[in-house]
């Protein structure tokens, strides 16, 4: 899990607000529309989040309205602040973490929701600026903090936006079960029941 500074005010130290999920966000499960024929039945399963709109549902704001915008004041209710948009964009794409505040205390956070965009993996956007034997978390974090010019537009590539929660325990995994170290496995829902065993 990652352990970052933050703090519950935001200062000039801590800019990047860590958003609980909106009011304003609504999921719109498309499971009974597919059961009466309104979708197709390969939309079983899915969902759509957005926000409305008089009385449309339209896509809701993405990474860079809400990062950069500054679409969410108002809207949504900072659980911390964290020290920038860089911190906050890696412990979105982990999940969860620890929040270190400035009395020593920490408050631990966990992926609660998000907004509807697809997730688009910001290490394809560098492939030709770092080398494929050395990508990693810490290449990325490194080529941004060496690049503060660019961060806006690497950073907007993915417009998924993650929302958090505090929790007492964790890290959760998907299902809100604490993960046991060196034994937890993050697997794909589509390919591996949930909680199902696996032998490595």
């Amino acid at each position: 899990e990652p352990v970052l500074p933050g703090s519950l005010v935001y200062s000039e130290r801590f800019q990047a607000p860590l958003y609980a999920v909106p009011a304003d966000l609504v999921t719109l499960d498309l499971a009974p529309y597919a059961d009466i024929g309104l979708v197709p039945a390969e939309l079983r399963g899915k969902s759509l989040r957005g926000r409305l709109q008089g009385r449309k549902l339209v896509p809701y704001d993405d990474r860079d309205r809400i990062s950069f915008g500054n679409a969410l004041a108002g809207r949504a209710e900072p659980i911390a602040w964290v020290t920038d948009e860089i911190d906050l964009f890696f412990l979105q794409i982990q999940g969860s973490g620890l929040i270190s505040l400035e009395d020593g205390s920490l408050l631990r956070v966990n992926y609660a929701d998000q907004n509807g965009h697809p997730y688009r993996a910001i290490g394809k956007l560098l492939r030709d600026r770092i080398p494929p034997d050395q990508m990693s978390l810490q290449a990325l974090k490194a080529y941004l903090r060496e690049h503060p010019e660019e961060v806006r537009g690497i950073l907007e590539y993915n417009p998924s936006y993650t929302f958090f929660r505090r929790v007492e325990e964790g890290p959760l995994g998907n299902i809100q079960v604490p993960l046991t170290p060196g034994r937890s496995l993050a697997m794909d829902a589509h390919l591996a029941p949930k909680g199902g065993i696996a032998w490595i």
